[in-house]
C-alpha cells in the first residue's frame, strides 16, 4: 500500500512537470504570433509624404466609369478593370445585365481574386447618344467632335459637305469598324450688327429694325425685336434696345440712342431739267440744281447713272437724283441725258448744255489746283486748253460756244476754237473775260500815212482775262518758238507783235488796258 501511494506520488510530480512545459511551449507560441503579427502590421503601414504614418490604401480594381455608345452593345465588364490590378483577377461579371438606353447607370461587377475571394465593386455606364456637333462655317475632325480615341477616324460623306444648319446621317469608321451617326451643324454664335451712325427721326414717323441697322454678320437668319416699341412721339433724345436673334438661337442685344425731330417731308429736289451732250464729252450734273429740307435746309444732292452708262454711246439715259435729309427722308428726281453724236450735233446744243460741259472741267479742276489761288488756276485752264487739242487752220466758228465744244469733240481746231474752250472754262470758273479779235490788213493801214507791213492773212482770236482786279492777254493757242502767252501785258504782247509782223495789231480802243 505504501508502495502504491509512493509511485503515485511520483507520477503525480511528472505530470506536473508535463504541464509546466506545455504553457511554455503556448508562451513561446503566442510571443511568435505577436511577433508575426506585428511584422504583418508593420509591412501594411507606410510613410506618407508629410512624414506621418498611415495605412497603405486596399488597391483599385474598376474604374469609376465608362462611356459607350447608344446601339453598342454592352462592354465586358472586363473593360473596367484598371490594368495595373487586372492581373489579380481570376474572372469579373456583372450583377445584373446592365441598362443600356442613354443616360448613367449604376453597375455591380462581380471580382473573384486569384487567392479564391470574391469582391463586388460598383462603377458607373454611361450610354451617350452618338451625335457629332460642327459649327456651322467650319470643318472639324473626328478627334475634335469625338476626342482623341478617334484620332484615326475617318467621317463618311466628308463634314465640307454640310453648309446648312441640321442633322445629317453620317458614318464614322474606325479600327474596321462603322459607327452610324448623327452629325449637327449648329449655329452657337451671336449675330454682328453693324448700327447706323447718325439715328435722327422725325416726330410719329414709325420706326422699324431696318431704320437702325446698317449690316449684319451671321451664317443663318436674323430677326429683330425691341425691348419696346422705339418712340418718336416726342422730340429729343430716346434709348431703345434692338435684340437680333439667329436661327440658332443665339441673341445679342444693342443698346441704341437717337434722336427725334424735324417733320416727315423729303427735301424738295430744285432745277432738274433735260440735258444734252455729245458723245465723249462729260457734264456736271449738278449745274443749278440744289435741294432743300424744311428742317436742314439746303441739304446734298447726289446723282446716279443708271447701270452700264457709257458717255461715249450715243442715246438716251436717265439720270437719278437724290437727296437726304438728317431725319432719314429722302427726295428723288431725275432727269433725261440725251448723249448726241460727235459730228454735226452742235447746233441741238443749247447755252447751259455747253456751260455743264465747262463746269464739269473745272470742277475736276478744282480737284488739284486750289480755286482761291486765282492765278494759279488761270494757268490751269491755260495748261488744260493747250494740252486738250491740236491746232489746224481754217476751222473758224463764228459761235464761241459751239467753238469750244467742237475743241472738245474733235481735240483740235484754230485759234477761234482755243479762244472758245477758254472763254468757257474762263467764264465757268468765274474769271472775267472778253475775246480780243487781231484787225485785217485793209483795218490797219486804212488811215494810216505809212503803211504796216503785214505777214499774216487769217483771223485770229484771243483771251483778255482779269486776274486779281487787273486785265491781261490770255492766249492759248500755241505759236513755233515756244512763247506762252499767259498774262502778258499790252507792253509784251505789242513788242511781240512788231516783232512778228504786227500779229497782235488790234483796236486798243475796244479793250482795257493791262499794266504797264
Amino acid at each position: 500500500m505504501k508502495r502504491f501511494r509512493n509511485q503515485t506520488r511520483e507520477q503525480r510530480s511528472a505530470g506536473s512537470d508535463d504541464k509546466k512545459i506545455q504553457r511554455g511551449y503556448m508562451f513561446a507560441g503566442l510571443m511568435l504570433l505577436s511577433v508575426i503579427i506585428v511584422i504583418l502590421v508593420s509591412a501594411a503601414i507606410h510613410r506618407s509624404k508629410d512624414g506621418q504614418s498611415v495605412l497603405a490604401e486596399a488597391p483599385d480594381y474598376v474604374t469609376d466609369q465608362l462611356t459607350v455608345w447608344s446601339g453598342e452593345p454592352a462592354p465586358s465588364p472586363y473593360s473596367f478593370l484598371y490594368a495595373r490590378t487586372s492581373h489579380l483577377v481570376s474572372e469579373a461579371r456583372y450583377a445584373e445585365i446592365p441598362d443600356l438606353s442613354v443616360g448613367d447607370h449604376e453597375v455591380a461587377i462581380l471580382l473573384r481574386m486569384n487567392d479564391g475571394t470574391t469582391r463586388t465593386e460598383n462603377a458607373v455606364l454611361t450610354v451617350t447618344e452618338p451625335v457629332m456637333r460642327m459649327e456651322a462655317g467650319t470643318t472639324a475632325t473626328a478627334e475634335q467632335m469625338l476626342g482623341s480615341s478617334f484620332k484615326d477616324a475617318v467621317i463618311t460623306p466628308p463634314v465640307s459637305q454640310f453648309t446648312e444648319l441640321g442633322s445629317y446621317p453620317v458614318t464614322v469608321s474606325l479600327n474596321g469598324r462603322d459607327y452610324p451617326f448623327t452629325l449637327i451643324v449648329q449655329d452657337t454664335t451671336a449675330p454682328l450688327v453693324t448700327i447706323k451712325k447718325n439715328l435722327h427721326f422725325y416726330v410719329n414717323q414709325k420706326l422699324t429694325a431696318e431704320d437702325f441697322v446698317e449690316s449684319c454678320e451671321d451664317l443663318s437668319e436674323v430677326e429683330y425685336h425691341f425691348s419696346a416699341e422705339p418712340t418718336t412721339l416726342s422730340e429729343g433724345t430716346h434709348t431703345v434696345q434692338l435684340i437680333a436673334t439667329d436661327s440658332g438661337g443665339n441673341s445679342q442685344t444693342y443698346d441704341l440712342t437717337y434722336e427725334v425731330g424735324g417733320d416727315g417731308e423729303a427735301p424738295m429736289i430744285q432745277g432738274v431739267t433735260k440735258m444734252q451732250t455729245v458723245a465723249g464729252v462729260r457734264i456736271d450734273y449738278l449745274r443749278g440744281v440744289k435741294a432743300i429740307d424744311l428742317g436742314d435746309g439746303t441739304v446734298e444732292v447726289k446723282v446716279q447713272e443708271p447701270a452700264g452708262f457709257d458717255i461715249k454711246q450715243p442715246g438716251t439715259y436717265e439720270i437719278v437724283y437724290s437727296a437726304n435729309d438728317s431725319a432719314g427722308n429722302i427726295g428723288k428726281e431725275t432727269a433725261e441725258l440725251v448723249v448726241l453724236p460727235a459730228v454735226g450735233s452742235l447746233d441741238s446744243l443749247n447755252s447751259e448744255d455747253v456751260m455743264r460741259m465747262g463746269d464739269y472741267i473745272v470742277g475736276e479742276l478744282k480737284k488739284v489746283t486750289s480755286y482761291g489761288e486765282r492765278q494759279g488756276f488761270a494757268r490751269a485752264i491755260f495748261d488744260y486748253v493747250q494740252t486738250h487739242m491740236q491746232y489746224v487752220n481754217g476751222t473758224n466758228n463764228d459761235d464761241w460756244q459751239q467753238a469750244a465744244v467742237s475743241a472738245l469733240s474733235l481735240g483740235y481746231g484754230d485759234s477761234a476754237n482755243y479762244y472758245g474752250l477758254s472763254r468757257l472754262l474762263l467764264t465757268c470758273a468765274e474769271f472775267d473775260n472778253m475775246m480780243v479779235e487781231r484787225q485785217s490788213a485793209q483795218e490797219i493801214n486804212q488811215d494810216d500815212n505809212e503803211p504796216k507791213q503785214v505777214e499774216w492773212y487769217a483771223p485770229h482770236f484771243w483771251n483778255l482775262v482779269r486776274v486779281n482786279g487787273a486785265w491781261y492777254h490770255f492766249d492759248a493757242s500755241p505759236y513755233y518758238g515756244g512763247n506762252d502767252f499767259f498774262l502778258w501785258t499790252d507792253a509784251q504782247i505789242d513788242y511781240f507783235s512788231a516783232m512778228h509782223g504786227n500779229c497782235y495789231e488790234r483796236d486798243k480802243s475796244l479793250y482795257p488796258l493791262t499794266p504797264n
